[in-house]
């Protein structure tokens, strides 16, 4: 860049033919300057202010970029129908080749957005010459990391962003059906106890009964083949959150572009939900001022000035460590870890906060079980974690929470390790096992990590499921990936594992559990074991 002071910037409208009588359309924030400077672009569905929910669009472009915002086709002013996914890689290469034609334009793209946006700014990765994008909590792994998880779907996440969807669809929906989906998204909580067949923004959009159905092979090929997507062609930027929905697949956007690219790329995971990006306070902690201080989003604005220079810009991946609270640099993901099983067992049973379930670092000798009742009139609530919008937790958020009000419950088992004596760091993909008896065939297990506080708190770490579909009432083995963290459990914590067959709307509930009461069984000991695998680092 040429000049050494903030430029005075101009706000105006543009719009892009895509077809005849059809346009995309959004706003230019153009630096006053005599000379082409490189393009920040934002495609959205969300609306155009978006990109002020993390930036401050005028102050980027007094940087010394022109910061574009444009509405994806079918949403807020853009000509067409939404159909997700499906047009955006043709959309985006497009604009991004419109916008090179353009003479305040000196050539470089930069793309970038959270969430659907982050997945936008991948899509521009089709036009070859792209010179970076930043991914902010979003995944290009459409039909394996948006949807589904352990077998099953995301309800809460499909079902809010849905509903969001239809009720400001100017192109799709009427007046009056866009009022009436608006009206009953003051109580989502009601809603989620609707079948997802009931779900009444299904009834407006075509999608949505696409996104409940993973056999549905002719959409998902269809969204396969219009998102595939190469991001080993140019430099790439992904930020991810402990406790995003997306954490999972934005480590494995990087990791694959690492092994495939000499291109830079960089990976910055904090401890952050969904809804909570680059926030120290995020579900019930507080993670401190020191949070953001040595990363912040106005990093990505700095590495792509960095990129467009020319310069040497940092690679690797900068990660959060919950519990110490302090950013750690590393040149790969995950580091070398030693892994080390933590097993189950009770005395008198592990049934809730009352129960002695024991969580050991030697199995016990002597084979023993847990059972308890899965109620289809009373399913175990999610309370934070991975998700977009639970409505179960008292901001209807992801994150940790403190778990109490869970572990009271009978419907659950809990295995809590004795205090430990030093800390504790891991880092990496925790995983467990499960010998397990189901009085149904098709059932689920949910099985959460927990930090025990010594002053009651019991905070969750990660947790997923699996759907399993086995002939009842005869013992099996299952196998559950919870996910990639980073955590220091502190001395005088304990950890816990706390086990169910629901964690309700956060995951949907199979049809076997929604109509009768199950037992469920967890067996441990001798030869028939039961554990979590933690990724135990030293720092």
């Amino acid at each position: 860049m040429k000049a050494n002071k903030p430029f005075a910037v101009t706000v105006k409208p543009f719009y892009i033919t895509y077809m005849k009588g059809y346009k995309l359309v959004g706003d230019l924030y153009i630096p006053k300057t005599d000379y082409p400077l490189p393009v920040i672009l934002m495609r959205t569905p969300y609306g155009k202010k978006s990109f002020n929910s993390l930036f401050d669009a005028v102050e980027v472009a007094r940087m010394g970029f022109v910061v574009v915002v444009q509405h994806v086709r079918g949403r807020y002013e853009s000509d067409g129908i939404f159909d997700p996914f499906l047009n955006e890689k043709s959309d985006s290469l497009l604009t991004v080749q419109w916008l090179r034609k353009q003479p305040w334009c000196n050539g470089q793209i930069y793309s970038i957005g959270v969430s659907y946006e982050g997945f936008t700014a991948m899509m521009c990765s089709f036009d070859p010459k792209l010179n970076a994008f930043a991914s902010i909590a979003s995944v290009s792994d459409i039909r394996n990391q948006w949807f589904f998880e352990g077998g099953t779907i995301r309800q809460a996440f499909v079902q809010a962003w849905s509903h969001s969807f239809a009720y400001t669809d100017t192109n799709r929906l009427s007046s009056e059906q866009k009022k009436e989906i608006q009206y009953l998204a003051n109580d989502l909580t009601e809603l989620y106890k609707l079948t997802m067949e009931e779900f009444p923004a299904g009834k407006y959009l075509p999608y949505y009964s696409s996104w409940i159905d993973a056999k549905n092979a002719s959409y998902w090929d269809e969204v396969e083949s219009c998102t595939t997507v190469n991001l080993n062609d140019t430099n790439g930027y992904y930020v991810g959150g402990w406790y995003d929905i997306f954490c999972e697949g934005t480590i494995c956007d990087y990791q694959k572009a690492v092994v495939n690219t000499n291109k830079a790329q960089r990976l910055v995971i904090g401890p952050w939900s969904h809804n909570d990006l680059y926030s120290p306070l995020v579900g019930e902690v507080d993670f401190g001022i020191y949070s953001l201080k040595d990363v912040d989003q106005y990093d990505i604005i700095r590495w792509f000035s960095g990129i467009m220079k020319n310069e040497q810009v940092q690679t690797g991946v900068s990660i959060f460590v919950m519990g110490t609270n302090k950013w750690i640099n590393m040149k790969d993901w995950p580091p070398g870890y030693s892994k080390k099983r933590m097993y189950f067992s009770s005395i008198k049973g592990a049934s809730s906060l009352y129960g002695d379930g024991c969580l050991t670092w030697e199995a016990v000798s002597e084979p023993g079980s847990d059972s308890f009742i899965h109620d289809k009139d009373n399913p175990v609530p999610s309370l934070g974690g991975r998700c977009l919008d639970a409505s179960t937790s008292s901001a209807g958020r992801g994150g940790p929470f403190n778990q109490k009000q869970l572990e009271l419950r009978e419907d659950v088992l809990l295995y809590t390790s004795e205090a430990l004596k030093t800390e504790l760091t891991i880092m990496g993909l925790v995983a467990s096992k499960l010998s397990v008896l189901s009085s149904c065939d098709e059932t689920a297990f949910h099985i959460k990590l927990v930090d025990v506080f010594p002053d009651g708190r019991d905070i969750n770490i990660l947790d997923s499921c699996i759907v399993t579909k086995q002939k009842k009432n005869i013992m099996y083995e299952i196998q559950i990936n919870l996910g990639s963290t980073a955590y220091t459990f502190l001395a005088e914590h304990r950890i816990r594992c706390i086990i169910s067959s629901s964690s309700f709307p956060r995951i949907s509930i199979n049809s076997d559990l929604l109509n009768s009461k199950v037992r469920q069984v967890v067996y441990w000991g001798g030869n028939i074991s039961s554990w979590v695998e933690l990724p135990i680092v030293f720092i």
